[in-house]
């Protein structure tokens, strides 16, 4: 057999049937491009939410443990949720207090409230310290308030809250509109915009 009864003898794609084959996998990338995107940006704001809420919880038992006063500040300057324990009795001084750690929110994030028209306004933080902006939580692991920090991506609004003030109780929420919400509350899973 010669090599071109060979190359003859194979089956194989044509150039034609490749290009086709290319073409329709492009249109499939197209159309679920702008979901995957989508849903990554959705992934990346429920994991910033609950690593905030974590940050919380934390804080509070870190309360619990040290016997201390402990804070969480939300750093406009620097996007970030920074926890502090109490090292005297003056109340939330950043300068003298024991920094213990800090969260920074992920790149495209800000402190911004729903009511706000832009970043760091004064809807960004419920009930919070407002030259420090921190929230406190008290050695027996209660709230000194209820209140929370709140970011969002420009287009959605979380919140990381805390009530009542004797359990402090911390819950994630995302604004609808009109409301926060918990995930699934009433039944309704969080709508994305």
């Amino acid at each position: 057999m010669t090599r071109k009864d060979r190359w003859a003898s194979c089956p194989g794609f044509t150039i034609l049937e490749l290009v086709v084959v290319l073409a329709i996998i492009m249109i499939g990338v197209l159309i679920g491009y702008p979901a995957l995107q989508k849903m990554l940006v959705r992934a990346k704001a429920e994991s910033a939410l609950r690593q905030a809420g974590m940050e919380f919880r934390a804080a509070r038992l870190d309360a619990i443990k040290q016997s201390a006063t402990v804070y969480v500040q939300a750093d406009f300057a620097n996007e970030r949720l920074a926890v502090f324990r109490e090292t005297s009795d003056d109340g939330f001084t950043p300068a003298t207090d024991t920094f213990v750690r800090e969260m920074k929110l992920p790149k495209g994030f800000w402190f911004w409230g729903p009511s706000d028209p832009a970043a760091e306004g004064p809807s960004a933080t419920d009930n919070l310290g407002t030259t420090n902006r921190e929230f406190t939580f008290l050695s027996s692991g209660a709230a000194k308030d209820i209140g929370g920090v709140r970011f969002s991506d420009s287009t959605n609004f979380f919140e990381v809250h805390v009530e009542p003030k004797a359990t402090a109780r911390v819950t994630l929420r995302k604004w609808d509109g009109t409301a926060w919400k918990q995930q699934d509350e009433g039944g309704q899973r969080w709508a994305w915009n």
